[in-house]
């Protein structure tokens, strides 16, 4: 099997992993049975995912050759990501001191994140099928 199409699988798998994780957290906030179980399951193959992702990248990608500028995409769920990350940060700590109206923006935020993270990995597979097909090796 070609490297960069398992490389493309392992995005979308680490985008499922991280929805599924997320969702966990909300069922959490709803108190929802058997939740902790999930959340725990699922940050744990989470970690697994990641960690044998980062090997994958290591062996395929190597040292890069070329300083190309970020796509627009990019930089667009870059700073919807830092408004999230902020958003949820914030949320969590007024949400700990009980104060009105949070636990709304929290599940927001978290519902925001199911979103955002399955968009770049899918968006990273993509970009990585297209790189294997200008390469002249199709699948």
């Amino acid at each position: 099997m070609n490297k960069l199409l398992i490389l493309a699988g392992s995005w979308v798998l680490v985008g499922a992993i991280a929805s599924v994780n997320i969702i966990a957290k909300l069922f959490f906030l709803m108190h929802w049975p058997f939740s902790a179980s999930l959340i725990n399951s699922s940050n744990t193959i989470l970690l697994i995912s990641l960690a044998l992702l980062v090997v994958l990248l290591m062996v395929i990608k190597g040292k890069p050759k070329t300083n190309k500028p970020a796509s627009t995409f990019y930089i667009v769920l870059g700073v919807i990501s830092a408004l999230l990350v902020f958003t949820t940060i914030a949320g969590l700590l007024f949400k700990i001191m009980h104060w009105a109206g949070w636990s709304v923006i929290l599940i927001l935020s978290l519902s925001s994140w199911a979103i955002v993270i399955p968009a770049f990995c899918i968006k990273k597979a993509i970009d990585t099928l297209s790189k294997e097909k200008l390469s002249g090796n199709e699948l």
